[in-house]
């Protein structure tokens, strides 16, 4: 429905901002206008403003601002629709009357309003008393739902005879075509009479913003069924990339500053309400899209999307940066949250615990994190062209976003880490120590894939990390995650020793898990050859003698020569940017006492050079002999250049 600007600022004028506002938020009164907490932010010092001479409200801590209309729909989740009705309603006005087409198609939704509420209440009672539900409640209660779970989410079960329902609603005076139109009855194109869609299945209703029922999903109790999962089809009153399952119970949530949860499906949105998640949704069998983003905006400004933490989980979640890059607003974006192992939060909930999965929550990664790590990761970044086309890379996601002042943030923030990136992966052309490994397909590795065999080393020799943990400097590593992947290990080797490689798996935090992935390499099943993947493949490839299991001792020896591999090239970056800096001072007639200073610092680190190089070379020739006597796929080709 159309409202003309003259009734909307009547309606605004018969409303005082402080009055709607008041509800929500306790008000104090200061001058003329009004402070309290926010209602968008958790916060202990006011910054949230009412002025009603204005006939608007801002938010200084998240920078929303607004009218009795808009605050609505931020902090109840309504529609703009939605939110004229209710204040008419208190501003005692009629809502304009609409033509006669559309009367009439709101009169039709309303009888479809009505059909699918019969149809939800007739199918949960089936799942209480049918005993052909028997198998339906045996499954709920091996899948952990409570009694108070399925009556809070209205769960139901659908017989398996072809017209059960359908016959059922008839006799409640509902004609056929309602039933066909409200998505619960198929109409055959050739004639024959119309049967139940949803049969043998567990029901969730789905509701709109207001808590209305207006469809269903179905979850076979048949093993052979074509489709695990049924959904209703589009219809007058669901459209399903606008709808998220459990969203009027997530939103209330929000008010109270819960977190907001997209997980896949409706057991893991039952199962996060059990364990006290009550903000949790999910989309209905698709990709996030954008209207759903846009729902979960008006309720909270950063939703945690939680995906497995598998290749399906990862281009799962950057199906979602592509959707919400462009749409990015000041303040609104979202973050993720990968679950190791394969788990869904279902399994995760029951085999960890709520504190496990909260703290997974608070271990999220924004979508500029999650971007930049997929681009970074596996480049090769040894010349001016492959920097030149990261760059490229980056400008281009970045040119998506319309909103102009979150483009002009990003791309700032990425022409910085670029820059320190590409500083701290320099390789340097003279008098640098650079070592390689002799791996399967490749003559040499660069810079990152080598340091990546040092970090799979540490996760696959739990010993070496518990002896040599605290004399590794993450500094030594040019690549920005691989130094915080170091930091992480340290985190986890100084807490406790570690005594299995999966001790590594289960406690690393979720935002390193496709970076494990290429440093390690998680095993992997499947019947044909190129499936089947031992844990610690990648490692494998990049360093062969480990397939070889050789004495401890023998890795032990391998490992401290690249670790001072790794120190040496810090050596090397320090002294030429102490050198680099010394020359700049040089040229400034009042910075000649500095310059003389750095000068002393370079010529100290270049003798700690001498040294380290010469035990350096020493080492590398039993190193040498210790590879070709172990690698099977060993050819003469060198460790280092």
């Amino acid at each position: 429905m159309r409202f003309s600007p003259a009734f909307l600022d009547e309606l605004k004028s018969r409303l005082r901002v402080s009055d709607i506002v008041g509800r929500r938020v306790k008000l104090q009164k200061r001058g003329r206008e009004y402070v309290g907490l926010s209602p968008f932010k958790s916060e202990k010092t006011p910054s949230f403003t009412v002025n009603d001479d204005k006939g608007f409200y801002h938010c200084f801590s998240s920078g929303e601002h607004g009218d009795v209309i808009s605050f609505l729909m931020e902090v109840e989740g309504l529609s703009f629709n939605e939110a004229i009705e209710k204040l008419a309603g208190e501003a005692g006005m009629e809502l304009p009357k609409p033509d006669r087409f559309d009367q009439a198609k709101e009169e039709k939704r309303k009888s479809l309003y009505d059909v699918v509420q019969a149809a939800a209440d007739w199918f949960a009672a089936q799942l209480r008393s049918s005993p052909a539900a028997e198998n339906a409640r045996d499954y709920l209660l091996r899948r952990g739902l409570d009694a108070a779970a399925v009556g809070a989410f209205h769960l139901g079960f659908a017989p398996g005879e072809r017209a059960a329902l359908k016959t059922a609603l008839i006799k409640l005076g509902f004609e056929e075509k309602m039933l066909v139109d409200a998505g619960l009855v198929i109409q055959p194109d050739d004639g024959r009479p119309s049967y139940d869609r949803f049969r043998n299945r567990i029901i969730f209703p789905i509701t709109d913003a207001r808590g209305r029922f207006i469809a269903f999903g179905g979850r076979a109790l048949d093993a052979d069924a074509p489709a695990k999962y049924l959904n209703s089809p589009e219809t007058p009153l669901f459209h399903k990339g606008s709808v998220l399952f459990n969203y009027p119970r997530a939103r209330d949530a929000a008010r109270n500053f819960a977190p907001v949860i997209v997980v896949e499906g409706y057991m893991d949105v039952i199962a996060l309400h059990q364990a006290g998640f009550e903000g949790a949704v999910a989309p209905l069998g698709t990709a996030m899209t954008e209207a759903q983003l846009g729902l979960l905006w008006r309720v909270t400004a950063e939703p945690v999307l939680a995906f497995d933490g598998d290749e399906a989980g990862s281009r799962a979640a950057m199906r979602v940066v592509d959707r919400a890059l462009p749409i990015l607003k000041p303040g609104k974006s979202v973050r993720f949250s990968f679950l190791p192992n394969g788990l869904d939060p279902d399994d995760f909930i029951r085999e960890r615990g709520a504190a496990a999965f909260r703290d997974l929550l608070n271990r999220s990664q924004g979508l500029a994190d999650l971007l930049w790590q997929k681009e970074i990761i596996g480049r090769r970044l040894s010349t001016p062209e492959q920097k030149a086309a990261l760059a490229q890379q980056f400008e281009t996601a970045i040119a998506q976003i319309e909103d102009k002042v979150v483009r002009d943030y990003y791309r700032f923030d990425f022409k910085v880490r670029l820059s320190e990136f590409f500083w701290r992966t320099a390789r340097r052309k003279e008098n640098a120590a650079q070592p390689v490994t002799a791996a399967a397909g490749t003559d040499e590795l660069d810079d990152l894939n080598y340091e990546r065999m040092v970090l799979g080393l540490l996760v696959e020799y739990p010993d070496l990390g518990n002896a040599h943990i605290e004399t590794i400097e993450p500094d030594w590593f040019s690549n920005d995650w691989h130094a915080e992947f170091c930091n992480a290990l340290h985190t986890i080797y100084l807490a406790g020793e570690v005594a299995d490689v999966l001790d590594i798996y289960e406690q690393l935090p979720p935002r390193f898990y496709m970076l494990l992935n290429q440093v390690h390499g998680e095993e992997r099943g499947g019947d044909a050859p190129a499936a089947r993947r031992a844990r610690g493949h990648r490692l494998h490839a990049r360093f062969p003698m480990v397939m070889q299991r050789p004495p401890h001792a023998v890795i032990e020896r391998c490992f401290l020569h690249f670790m001072k591999g790794l120190h040496i090239r810090t050596l090397e970056k320090e002294k030429n940017q102490t050198l680099m800096q010394a020359g700049d001072f040089l040229m400034q007639p009042d910075k000649q006492a500095e310059a003389e200073k750095l000068y002393a610092h370079a010529t100290g680190l270049e003798r700690l050079l001498m040294d380290e190089r010469k035990k350096y070379a020493d080492e590398e020739i039993t190193i040498l002999y210790l590879i070709e006597e172990f690698s099977p796929h060993s050819n003469g080709r060198q460790l280092s250049s």
